[in-house]
């Protein structure tokens, strides 16, 4: 009869135990889908993995987000470039994927939807958005090649870059060009604040899978 009643707390316990586990997967998975809700990741980027980047780069793709915490500490991001299609935007959804579901903040960006947002807000919300960009642990700037526009956006630009540099904050940057052509197109100044000091730098080569 004892060993019978201890059976039954046993199993009782252990679906318990089971039960408990998947309300904290759920939660844990709920809690995973709001953060990337709001991290500006578009549809296509959400389920992006390490194994969804290209064989030639997964490797380093998956070192950085194995050293995540390390590379926060440091403030060292990743830029990427090379020609369109390569990979470079799946590679940067993965990274970003990876850290939220370690329990990062993580934002996605164009460098034009960067600047027009910054617009929107106005001369007078300046300090604000400044501020609001250097949260995220870790950002993306996409298509920085594409951020070509007046003087006064390249200053924009720039100062988002410096704000997270001086805060240790990774730059995750993807662009459409050889490395030595960025520079002309953003300044010396910001190009330094996401290539230099601990900055995993990723050429991607080869035919477009688009």
């Amino acid at each position: 009869m004892v060993d019978f009643v201890s059976h039954l707390i046993c199993r009782q316990s252990a679906i318990e135990q089971k039960r408990l586990a998947e309300i904290g997967r759920a939660n844990k998975q709920r809690d995973l889908a709001e953060k990337l809700s709001g991290a500006g990741i578009p549809p296509r980027g959400k389920g992006a993995s390490v194994a969804s980047v290209g064989e030639n780069y997964r490797e380093a793709v998956l070192g950085y987000c194995q050293s995540l915490k390390n590379r926060l500490e440091r403030g060292a991001g990743v830029f990427m470039f090379g020609g369109k299609g390569t990979g470079k935007t799946t590679a940067a959804y993965a990274i970003l994927n990876y850290a939220a579901a370690g329990g990062y903040s993580v934002a996605y960006t164009t460098a034009l939807g960067l600047i027009n947002a910054y617009k929107a807000a106005g001369y007078e919300g300046h300090d604000g958005f400044i501020k609001k960009a250097a949260e995220p642990d870790f950002m993306v700037i996409d298509e920085l090649d594409k951020a070509h526009g007046s003087p006064h956006d390249i200053v924009i630009l720039g100062e988002i870059i410096d704000v997270r540099y001086r805060q240790q904050k990774p730059i995750i940057s993807c662009v459409n060009k050889a490395f030595n052509v960025v520079e002309q197109m953003i300044g010396e100044y910001a190009f330094d604040r996401i290539t230099g000091d601990g900055v995993m730098l990723l050429e991607f080569n080869g035919d477009s899978y688009r």
